[in-house]
C-alpha cells in the first residue's frame, strides 16, 4: 500500500468515533433529501396517474332537475367531448349504535358504463341492486360498516328506510374520510326512486373536446354551455365546479408538505457539510507536521489535497451505505402513511433511477466541497512553518483577547487559558460557532413553523364562532327557525344566515368560478372576520 493510501486509512481509523460521527451526519442529510425526493416522485406519480386513469371531469355543473334530453343537447356540442348526468341527494345515515352521519347519495344510470370521473369497485357487489348501497371505502372504514350490514336512511322529510351495504368503491374524486362532514354512498336510480327521491339528474359531468389542461379554455366552454344550451333549454345552473386540470385535489397539499420538508432536508445537508468542514480542518491541523514532511520530500500541494479529498470521499461513500437503504424504508413508510390519509394506492415498488443518482451525487459532492475549503488553506503552509508548528499559534503576537486578559486581575488561570485557546484560532472558532448557529436555527425554525400552523388553525376556528351549522336545504323564515332552535336545551345562541353561489362576469364575458356568498346580520355573535382592507 502506498504511503498516501496508508495516510487515508489512518485518518479514517485513527479516530473511529469522529469518523462515525461525520459519516452519520452526512447520512442523515442524504437520507432526508433521498426520502423527500423519492416520496415526491412516488406520491405525485401514483396519485395523478390513478387520477387521470379515471378520466376526470373538466367541470361539474349543479343544475335544476333535468333528463336525458339535456344530456343529449350538451353532448351534441363540438366543444364537448363527453357528458354524463347523475343524481345526488343528502340524507342522514343512522348507525346501529344510534350515531348519525350526513350521507351524500349518488345515483348513476349505468354503473358499467361510467365514462367520466370513474370510481371502481373495491369489495362486495357491483353494481348495487335495488335497496343496496355502496360506500366509498374510506368512509366505510371510518364508520365501521362491513359488507352486508343493514343501515337506516332518513330522508329530508323525516321518512326512514333500510338499505344494505353491498360493498365499497374507491373514488379519487371525493374528499377522504376525516376531512369531510359528509360521507359518500352510491345507489341505483331504482333505489333512489324507491326511497321517494326524484330520479331526475341534478348534476352534469362533462369533458371538453380540446385543450383539456387549459383551465381558461374550460371556463369559456362551461360559460358557453351554460348560456347557449342549458339556460336556453329552460334550466338554471346553480353551481359550477372546475377542478384543477390534470391534477388530483391532493396534489397541492402534497407539494406544500414536501416543500417544507425539503427545506429542512437542505438545512440538514448544510449542517452535515459544516461538520465535515470542522472535522477535516481538525485533521489537517493535527497532521500539520506530516504535511511539512511530505512537502520536504517533494510532495506537491495538489497531491496532498488529493489525500484529504480521498478521506472526504470515503466519508461520503460510507454514508451512502447507510443512507440509501434508510431512504428506501423511509419512503415506503412516509408514502404509505400519506396514501392512507389521502385515500389512494401506492403502485410504485422500486426507487426511480433519478433519485438514486441524486443521493449518490449529494453523498459524494457535499463532503468533497465541504473539505475543499479547509484543505486548500491548510496545505498552503510552508515546510518550515509546518515542521515548527506546535499548534498553539504565534506567542510573540498576542491576540486582542490575550491582551485584555493580561490587564484583568483576579481571573483564574484555567479560565484565562480556556478563553485564550478559544480565540487563538479564529477560523476554527468561526467554523464551530457557524455549525452551532445553523443547528440552533434549524431547531428554532421547525418549532416556529409548527407553532405558527397551530396559531393559524386557532385563528381559523375563532373566525367562525359557532359549534354547529345546519343546512336547511331551502328558504325558511329566519325568526321562526331561531325561535325553535332556542328552545332546545343547551342552546345559548342561534343566528340565521343566508348562503348562495354566484359567479363574476369577466370583462371578456366569461364567468368566473363559483363564489360562496354569505349573508350575515350586521352585528353577528358568531362571525369575527379578520379585516384586511
Amino acid at each position: 500500500m502506498s504511503a498516501r493510501w496508508a495516510m487515508v486509512i489512518r485518518s479514517l481509523t485513527g479516530n473511529v468515533g469522529r469518523t462515525l460521527l461525520v459519516v452519520l451526519s452526512i447520512a442523515v442529510g442524504v437520507f432526508a433529501m433521498g426520502t423527500i425526493a423519492n416520496s415526491w416522485v412516488v406520491l405525485l406519480n401514483d396519485l395523478n396517474t390513478s387520477y387521470l386513469a379515471t378520466n376526470p371531469a373538466s367541470a361539474v355543473l349543479t343544475v335544476q332537475p333535468f333528463g336525458d334530453d339535456l344530456v343529449s343537447a350538451v353532448e351534441a356540442r363540438r366543444d364537448v367531448a363527453d357528458v354524463e348526468g347523475r343524481t345526488t341527494t343528502i340524507v342522514k345515515l343512522i348507525l346501529s349504535d344510534g350515531q348519525t352521519a350526513n350521507l351524500s347519495l349518488e345515483a348513476v344510470k349505468d354503473f358499467n358504463a361510467i365514462h367520466i370521473s370513474q370510481f371502481v369497485p373495491e369489495t362486495g357487489a357491483w353494481p348495487p341492486l335495488r335497496r343496496q348501497l355502496l360506500l366509498e371505502r374510506s368512509y366505510a372504514k371510518s364508520l365501521g360498516l362491513a359488507d352486508g350490514t343493514p343501515v337506516t336512511i332518513e330522508l329530508p322529510n323525516g321518512d326512514q328506510a333500510e338499505l344494505i351495504v353491498a360493498g365499497t368503491v374507491h373514488d379519487l374524486h371525493k374528499v377522504p374520510a376525516g376531512n369531510s362532514e359528509i360521507a359518500f354512498g352510491y345507489v341505483s336510480p331504482e333505489t333512489l326512486q324507491w326511497l321517494g327521491v326524484d330520479r331526475s339528474y341534478n348534476q352534469l359531468y362533462l369533458t371538453v373536446a380540446a385543450d383539456p389542461l387549459n383551465k381558461d379554455h374550460i371556463q369559456q366552454v362551461v360559460t358557453d354551455v351554460k348560456d347557449q344550451t342549458i339556460e336556453k333549454s329552460g334550466y338554471t345552473v346553480r353551481t359550477t365546479s372546475i377542478p384543477t386540470p390534470g391534477e388530483a385535489f391532493l396534489t397541492i397539499i402534497i407539494n406544500a408538505v414536501l416543500i417544507v420538508l425539503a427545506v429542512v432536508g437542505v438545512f440538514a445537508l448544510l449542517l452535515s457539510g459544516a461538520l465535515v468542514v470542522n472535522t477535516v480542518s481538525a485533521i489537517v491541523t493535527q497532521q500539520m507536521r506530516q504535511i511539512g514532511v511530505m512537502k520536504a520530500i517533494g510532495g506537491m500541494q495538489r497531491q496532498i489535497i488529493q489525500i484529504y479529498l480521498a478521506v472526504a470521499l470515503a466519508y461520503g461513500l460510507l454514508s451512502l451505505i447507510i443512507a440509501i437503504p434508510l431512504a428506501v424504508a423511509g419512503t415506503r413508510g412516509f408514502t404509505t402513511y400519506f396514501a392512507q390519509i389521502g385515500n389512494f394506492d401506492i403502485t410504485t415498488t422500486g426507487i426511480p433511477t433519478g433519485v438514486i443518482a441524486l443521493e449518490v451525487v449529494l453523498g459524494v459532492l457535499v463532503p468533497l466541497v465541504a473539505a475543499l475549503i479547509p484543505v486548500s488553506f491548510g496545505t498552503r503552509i510552508t515546510v518550515r512553518e509546518a515542521i515548527s508548528n506546535q499548534g498553539i499559534g504565534d506567542a510573540s503576537k498576542p491576540t486582542l483577547i490575550e491582551r485584555l486578559l493580561l490587564n484583568v486581575r483576579g481571573v483564574p488561570g484555567s479560565l484565562a487559558l480556556s478563553i485564550r485557546n478559544t480565540f487563538r484560532r479564529k477560523a476554527r472558532l468561526v467554523l464551530t460557532l457557524g455549525t452551532l448557529t445553523l443547528a440552533g436555527a434549524i431547531f428554532i425554525a421547525v418549532l416556529s413553523v409548527r407553532d405558527s400552523l397551530f396559531v393559524s388553525f386557532d385563528q381559523a376556528l375563532v373566525y367562525y364562532g359557532y359549534d354547529l351549522s345546519v343546512d336547511m336545504g331551502g328558504a325558511y323564515r329566519t325568526r321562526q327557525l331561531e325561535r325553535e332552535a332556542s328552545r332546545v336545551p343547551g342552546v345559548v345562541g342561534v343566528e340565521g344566515w343566508l348562503q348562495t353561489a354566484a359567479t363574476r362576469i369577466q370583462p371578456d364575458g366569461s364567468e368566473s368560478p363559483n363564489y360562496v356568498m354569505i349573508g350575515v346580520p350586521p352585528v353577528s355573535q358568531f362571525l369575527e372576520p379578520e379585516l384586511v382592507a
